[in-house]
């Protein structure tokens, strides 16, 4: 299958310093999922409908699966669903979230991945960390690669038992202001 690209970070804005998901965006405002109407709450057979606004759009499509977390991984349930439209650059309307979203929790694509790509853009004036967790940074056990100018992390998951998700990857800039492009693939 073909790589899919995921945009580029910073999308619109500078990277920031604190962590972010390498296959995602952030929410700018509190949402409700509107509840199933016959049932009264989100778990009826009418799926939970609630627009998200994000700082970004780049890179979803109509049908991804996602995740809405303040940490990753997830304690507790996750609250989960998928991407029924894109209304603009700054909004989603997402099918099947349980919870409600506050403004600055994370939205992170949520499917396997084969192959990962994150590839340094211009110069890179500190490391960027790459980790597991959304506490990512240069003393947190998660990380496991660290990219600098001309810097290329391209991991293959394919053949083991227990293949990564793109919410598995986590970016943190010791310094404001670099830029990486991230791509995956699935089998």
């Amino acid at each position: 299958m073909p790589r899919r690209p995921f945009g580029g970070i910073p999308a619109g804005g500078s990277f920031s310093v604190s962590p972010r998901p390498a296959f995602g965006t952030v929410t700018s405002a509190a949402s409700i999922p509107m509840y199933d109407q016959f049932a009264g709450n989100v778990t009826g057979a009418n799926l939970s409908q609630t627009t998200l606004a994000v700082t970004s759009t780049v890179g979803f499509r109509a049908g991804d699966p996602i995740i809405v977390c303040t940490t990753y991984p997830v304690i507790g349930t996750p609250n989960m669903g998928w991407i029924a439209s894109i209304t603009d650059s700054t909004h989603l309307v997402v099918k099947g979230l349980t919870a409600a979203v506050k403004s600055g929790d994370f939205v992170v694509l949520n499917t396997e991945a084969e192959t990962v790509l994150i590839q340094a853009v211009g110069t890179i004036t500190g490391p960027i960390y790459v980790g597991t967790a959304s506490t990512v940074s240069a003393t947190d056990p998660s990380v496991f690669y660290e990219l600098v100018t001309g810097g290329v992390l391209n991991e293959e998951t394919s053949g083991i038992s227990h293949a990564w998700k793109t919410s598995d990857y986590w970016l943190a800039d010791s310094t404001a202001g670099d830029s990486v492009v991230c791509s995956y693939s699935q089998g």
